[in-house]
């Protein structure tokens, strides 16, 4: 499929055939607060006030409660499940803090989009690996506090035999809809503005057994453009995707072999290829972040589980699971690629 790449928001209001913009990624949770507590608090990423539901009577995904966070370079929708169904199974399943998903906007194009991809044979997927009904339409809008306003989203996932084992999502923002959740959310936020050195997500990072199968299908069926295959000295390779990300700086997938007995290693064994492994964030001054995370309680560590301070020189570390809420990030104090 030729595609003709759009740059960031452009691809809602194009017609016609628009690289798909990298524009949030889902994050489930097993308490909205307390997870909002970390993001808001230790990493400094505001948020949004508009509240998302997803009706409790929705079978391909269950109930659902979606609170949007701004970290600069992506949009975090962190999801908690509200009643059982398939979106309570994936909790259960991977845990308080796990990345789910990465959807990419489709604007207007998502239709024709769709019908591209059938032509080369790939059946678009609900939540729930069903059939799409109704061109994907979910019983999902904004929250007003009493009831679900202007339901009616539409969204398509990729078998995951064709990802790799990624689950991505595709989902349409059309330029008049006013009871567009994507757009009632950045129409909210305007003017927002955010603070000087706040964190930033560079990349996030994907775990797999093979870096060229994954790299092929976004680069073939979603018209994204990757580095060629990078080897490190620790055994491990990596493959960098631009992802067409919706914010001002670059946002990459990293794919990546992990080196045998490495940690990234465990977690593919244990999780299987395409797992959504962490975040890679930027942040300006490592030891004041440091300090500022212990400040509110979390903890960081260095590769080995060790934990460290504010008075180690370090370029990178990870926040401690236990106390990120179970969310994989990983510091750094310069970026992969800009």
């Amino acid at each position: 499929m030729t595609v003709e790449k759009c740059s960031g928001r452009a691809s809602r209001y194009s017609s016609g055939d628009c690289t798909p913009v990298f524009d949030h990624i889902a994050v489930w949770a097993e308490d909205t607060e307390a997870t909002a507590n970390f993001l808001t608090n230790v990493m400094g990423w505001q948020r949004h006030p508009t509240v998302i539901r997803v009706s409790d009577e929705e079978k391909t995904t269950g109930g659902m409660i979606g609170t949007f966070f701004d970290a600069p370079g992506l949009w975090i929708e962190l999801i908690e499940p509200t009643t059982p169904g398939p979106g309570k199974d994936i909790l259960d399943d991977l845990g308080d803090g796990a990345l789910v998903e990465i959807n990419f906007d489709l604007g207007d194009s998502y239709g024709l989009a769709l019908d591209k991809l059938a032509e080369r044979g790939v059946e678009m997927l609900s939540m729930d690996g069903s059939p799409l009904k109704d061109g994907g339409t979910i019983d999902e809008g904004v929250f007003d506090g009493h009831e679900i306003q202007n339901p009616g989203q539409r969204i398509a996932y990729f078998p995951t035999t064709l990802t790799g084992g990624t689950t991505v999502e595709y989902y349409e923002v059309l330029p008049d809809d006013e009871g567009s959740l994507i757009l009632e959310r950045d129409r909210v936020w305007h003017d927002a503005v955010r603070p000087v050195g706040t964190p930033w997500i560079n990349y996030v990072a994907i775990v797999t057994e093979d870096a060229n199968h994954a790299a092929s299908f976004f680069k073939n069926y979603m018209g994204l453009t990757g580095s060629p295959m990078e080897n490190h000295s620790d055994g491990s390779r990596a493959i960098l995707i631009d992802a067409n990300g919706a914010d001002d700086t670059k946002l990459f997938l990293k794919l990546i072999e992990p080196a045998k007995g490495s940690r990234e290693a465990t977690i593919l064994e244990n999780r299987g290829s395409g797992h959504l492994l962490e975040f890679g964030v930027v942040v300006d001054d490592m030891a004041s972040f440091i300090k500022q995370a212990h400040s509110h309680g979390a903890k960081v560590h260095d590769r080995s589980g060790r934990e460290i301070d504010g008075a180690s020189e370090t370029s990178e570390a990870w926040i401690a699971p236990e106390t990120s809420r179970g969310i994989p990030i990983r510091l750094q104090s310069r970026a992969i690629r800009s």
